[in-house]
């Protein structure tokens, strides 16, 4: 009994901790916490000499609670079914938020925008941006300091998706993407190598650029607002940009930009942009579950 006391006592002055059980020195007295666990998707583990409860990759906390980080943590975990799930991404003050998961053809896809039918006015302000707005059930943007976050915690790939209003299909993938915070105006820091069937690589232009909002005039043109004339925040490399907010509502520049289309515009009736870690393999034509436009 008396071995055993003074093991615990020597643990708790050596401050050690053991992942089941907390002891505690207040005073001289001694007390013990057996409440407390590690997390299901956590390890108790030595790193840096502290014994501790260390979350999985791909999650984020303190040990005891740990919150998937991104879609893919989910994918991984053996969530295949798409639709809403809560993350929060590493450095993430606040309470943990919902997004949209694609789990189809690879899986993982954290979905920070998309439009359908017009329903979602995109011509928003600075703040709705940052924010997000929308329905994460309908049309929606996540918002841009949500998307900082998880585009800051690992390399991420980009894919827009896009179907035209006679059906046919395109998209396009980038190998890394990663806008910077609200200080810098959420510039597009990084942008990989582009390919997919939407042609020519269009969206290059909003590298280095900040956003813009309606209120926030960040595109560096003089004689043109960007986002009046395309009716919706983005990073504009303007005039002449693509953007994909010309969609399903007429605006002025066309989406044929982006769609590389010589010949003739198409009208583009619904955009979903989604990012995924960049390490994740896949194969195929990805596509996020569409919602039926007649």
């Amino acid at each position: 009994m008396m071995n055993s006391a003074l093991h615990i006592l020597n643990k708790c002055l050596s401050r050690k901790l053991i992942c089941t059980i907390r002891w505690h020195c207040t005073n001289n007295l001694l007390t013990t916490d057996e409440s407390f666990r590690c997390d299901s998707n956590a390890v108790c583990e030595v790193r840096t000499g502290l014994r501790q409860c260390y979350c999985f990759e791909g999650f984020s906390g303190d040990g005891q609670t740990c919150s998937p980080v991104e879609c893919l943590s989910y994918f991984n975990a053996g969530y295949v079914a798409s639709g809403v799930y809560s993350v929060k991404p590493t450095g993430w003050s606040g309470t943990a938020f919902e997004v949209f998961c694609n789990m189809d053809d690879g899986g993982g896809w954290t979905v920070f925008q998309r439009r359908y039918d017009g329903s979602v006015d995109f011509n928003q302000y600075w703040e709705n941006y940052k924010h997000g707005f929308g329905s994460i059930n309908g049309e929606f943007w996540l918002g841009n300091e949500k998307l900082y976050y998880l585009t800051n915690q690992r390399n991420y790939t980009l894919r827009v998706d896009m179907t035209s209003k006679f059906g046919n299909t395109y998209y396009v993938e980038y190998s890394l993407f990663r806008i910077s915070d609200e200080g810098a105006k959420y510039p597009v820091t990084e942008l990989g190598n582009a390919y997919g069937t939407a042609g020519a690589d269009a969206m290059r232009s909003m590298l280095n650029m900040k956003f813009s909002t309606r209120d926030q005039d960040n595109d560096g043109w003089s004689g043109i607002t960007c986002s009046e004339a395309h009716k919706g925040g983005w990073w504009y490399g303007c005039p002449g940009s693509c953007s994909t907010w010309c969609v399903v509502t007429p605006c002025r520049h066309s989406m044929s930009i982006l769609l590389d289309v010589r010949i003739a515009p198409i009208a583009i009736l619904t955009v979903y942009m989604a990012v995924l870690l960049t390490v994740k393999t896949f194969s195929g034509h990805f596509r996020i579950p569409a919602v039926t436009v007649e």
